[in-house]
């Protein structure tokens, strides 16, 4: 029950933050276990992902099924870092909405599966009784410690005209550009169509990048549609990060870039696999359907920002 244990320190780490933001003044050391509970989700679905989740259903996964459950661990490593950066503290409520309306998605289509996966016509692995356990550990807890972090944040009069006071001072010094906010757009746009693409339609888009010799069942279409919802979060968030300061837009610049370092990574591990189709032959140069996205943010890495 190893992994079992990994599945309750991820759950602990996540309520850990929720009870910091409900009780401040009386628990502030916990205020940074949220970033503990991200960390060692994306670390076990980057590096052991059938161990990890392999106590959630009845006999073994494949390494097709591997592969599709590393795509999300580049989002939770990428959360890690904000909420471990230097402002990660200082978190903004549009960012907290966009992964507690995520988390909310996730916990939805893991717990839905699980419903079709108890039908006997059913293809696929059977799942175990750790799968909804696995599921509350992770996501639910997740979603309970956002929600504490929604309902407890709290801005006041000053601190909105402070904010306007110094986006009006960057922009009367020509330290701020119509540029940088098209592109933040751009890469909400794209983002938004891959969750939409991923969640919707996801045999499709299996179909044209994994191999024809491959079946796919229920897990292949579930994490594929995890990758959809882990998707809405840099969508949301690129929407609002126009209005971040420009210290905050570095750390979340720099998250997505870890994001990309990953997913790269992720896309080359597809030749020894050989999972890949057709399609897919030319990916690290030109990526699939899931990697459209990573080329505004070499844009948004690309453009000047003065501090």
């Amino acid at each position: 029950m190893l992994w079992l244990g990994v599945h309750y320190a991820i759950c602990v780490s996540f309520l850990a933050s929720a009870l910091s933001a409900l009780f401040p003044s009386k628990l502030p050391t916990l205020r940074n276990a949220a970033w503990l509970g991200h960390f060692l989700l994306g670390t076990c679905l980057l590096f052991v992902p059938s161990y990890f989740l392999g106590i959630t259903v009845q006999g073994e996964f494949s390494s097709l099924h591997s592969f599709l459950q590393s795509y999300s661990a580049p989002f939770h490593l990428a959360l890690a870092y904000y909420l471990r950066s230097s402002s990660g503290f200082l978190q903004e409520k549009p960012f907290v909405f966009a992964q507690a309306f995520c988390a909310l998605l996730s916990l939805l289509t893991r717990l839905l599966t699980a419903w079709n996966l108890t039908e006997k016509s059913t293809r696929g692995l059977l799942i175990s009784h750790n799968f909804f356990l696995s599921a509350i550990l992770c996501e639910g807890a997740w979603l309970v410690c956002e929600c504490a972090k929604f309902c407890t944040i709290k801005k006041s009069h000053q601190d909105e005209v402070d904010q306007m006071c110094t986006k009006t001072t960057l922009w009367l010094e020509g330290k701020s550009s119509l540029y940088l906010e098209n592109v933040f757009y751009l890469d909400a746009a794209l983002s938004l169509l891959m969750a939409f693409t991923h969640f919707a339609f996801p045999n499709h888009i299996l179909k044209l990048v994994i191999s024809p010799t491959y079946t796919l069942d229920s897990h292949h279409v579930m994490w594929c549609r995890m990758f959809g919802c882990l998707s809405l979060i840099p969508a949301l968030c690129s929407l609002s990060a126009r209005h971040l300061p420009p210290h905050l837009q570095i750390d979340y610049l720099a998250s997505r870039l870890l994001f990309r370092c990953k997913f790269w990574f992720s896309s080359g591990s597809l030749w020894p696999l050989g999972v890949s189709s057709l399609l897919c032959d030319f990916y690290p140069w030109i990526g699939d359907l899931r990697t459209v996205h990573g080329f505004p943010i070499h844009l948004l890495f690309s453009c000047p920002l003065s501090l």
